[in-house]
């Protein structure tokens, strides 16, 4: 929770060192009181930052998705899709109107991903499939690649180099060098990743849950048409991620609603190890010392014609689009502080020393209709940020908040590693979630 003091100064310090102005920018911090001559708090007004916001509201009302098509002043729709899985042929696509607020939002059991959001704010009625937030696909036939839409969960986070996941040595620990046969006889080749990002080199990118068929735990509502949308995925029922990572359980869960005057979309995720023993215990017959790395990440593509984001630090690439291990200063072409306009220039890169301002504010886009949407996370939990804007070209960005650098399981090993990659280690019975939020002001 945030508390901002508001201020009456009747003094200005205009003493700064004209070195300042060299400064890097720095994060906005929230007023503080003052002991200064000439200083007044006048008072205090304490917010709540969007997941505790989530929390306090009350769903009282449960939604029948597959039901009537209006339901406590809900309009809804159900469609099946044709997909490109192999698997999954078929996938639902489900859409809540939510017309007192002109708000829509459409999700699929397909990764559990919003293809559609609309926070509508001022829009008329008959104006309330019109600016969508996100870069959706065409929802003809679903792609299982995480190209559009939300994609709520990358995990693991980001990139992995290679095909090998995790080398891991005859002890049962996690090592780069590690050998890739154990005495025991185990191929550790036998649990290697399929990859599916050829360019500039194999690797393995975006995780698996985005090809996988969540299951929807509820869609419940209130008297104020707010809405909440929950997911799981259990991971006791997949053999292919069994074999890979253990037994886990994912949960997504989205709460459209107003929080100070302004729509509102919130994203929570997390991930609990249920395994009765560590994944690395049941390859080896031994209890290993380390637990086994994870990590969250999300992957939301949102239109914009211009866009900042408030860092400090971004991680170098090599040719592979992996980091070396290098943490460099912001130079013309890597300084998002300021706003741009989203086909100034390319970016693809990882960042992080990520400066949120008042009330976890991180990035802004101008809207094409100018009106400015705001992206807030707790860089507590989620340290590292992606950015990429579709080669400079289509008008989007996208923004992944994340626990964990790019390839961080194996940055870790890497003696010329400069930083902490974070990679996520989870024993049987813990668990790491993250979220993040998007809410729609005025104009600019």
């Amino acid at each position: 929770m945030l508390k901002f003091v508001i201020m009456q100064c009747s003094t200005v310090n205009s003493s700064a060192s004209p070195s300042s102005a060299q400064a890097q920018p720095q994060p906005v911090q929230a007023p503080k009181p003052s002991s200064a001559t000439g200083t007044k708090a006048l008072h205090e007004t304490t917010i709540k930052d969007p997941l505790e916001h989530a929390r306090d509201i009350k769903f009282d009302i449960d939604i029948n998705i597959n039901g009537e098509p209006n339901q406590a002043g809900l309009e809804l729709s159900k469609q099946e899709l044709d997909t490109q899985h192999p698997e999954i042929q078929k996938t639902n696509l489900f859409t809540i109107k939510l017309p007192s607020k002109k708000q829509l939002i459409s999700f699929t059991d397909l990764g559990a991903n919003v293809l559609d959001l609309r926070l509508g704010g001022d829009l008329p009625e008959d104006k309330i499939t019109d600016s969508p937030l996100l870069t959706n696909p065409k929802i003809d036939k679903l792609s299982i690649t995480p190209i559009r839409g939300l994609n709520p969960i990358s995990s693991p986070p980001g990139r992995i180099e290679d095909e090998i996941l995790f080398p891991v040595n005859d002890a049962g620990k996690l090592d780069k060098n590690g050998p890739h046969k154990t005495k025991s006889g185990i191929k550790i080749s036998d649990y290697a990743l399929d990859k599916n990002y050829p360019r500039n080199g194999d690797m393995r990118i975006h995780g698996f849950l985005f090809k996988k068929k969540w299951k929807l735990e509820h869609v419940k509502t209130n008297a104020n048409q707010d809405l909440q949308v929950s997911y799981i995925y259990d991971t006791r029922t997949d053999e292919e991620y069994k074999k890979l990572f253990g037994e886990m359980i994912y949960r997504v869960k989205y709460t459209l609603s107003n929080r100070n005057s302004k729509p509102e979309f919130l994203t929570e995720m997390s991930v609990e190890n249920v395994s009765q023993v560590s994944w690395l215990a049941k390859l080896f017959g031994k209890k290993p010392k380390d637990a086994f790395p994870i990590g969250l990440q999300s992957h939301p593509y949102f239109i914009a014609k211009s866009w900042r984001l408030s860092a400090n630090k971004y991680l170098e690439l090599s040719n592979k689009n992996l980091p070396t291990g290098k943490l460099l200063d912001l130079d013309k072409t890597k300084d998002l502080n300021t706003m741009q306009a989203t086909t100034q220039a390319e970016i693809d890169h990882p960042y992080t020393d990520l400066r949120p301002g008042p009330d976890h504010l991180v990035a802004e886009f101008i809207r094409p209709d100018d009106k400015v949407l705001s992206l807030r996370w707790d860089t507590r939990l989620a340290p590292f940020a992606v950015v990429y804007n579709g080669k400079a070209k289509e008008g989007q960005v996208c923004i992944e908040p994340g626990t964990s650098a790019p390839n961080a399981s194996q940055l870790q090993f890497n003696p010329n590693c400069k930083f902490d990659p974070k990679p996520s280690y989870l024993k049987p019975g813990e668990s790491q979630s993250m979220w993040w939020s998007v809410d729609l002001g005025g104009k600019v």
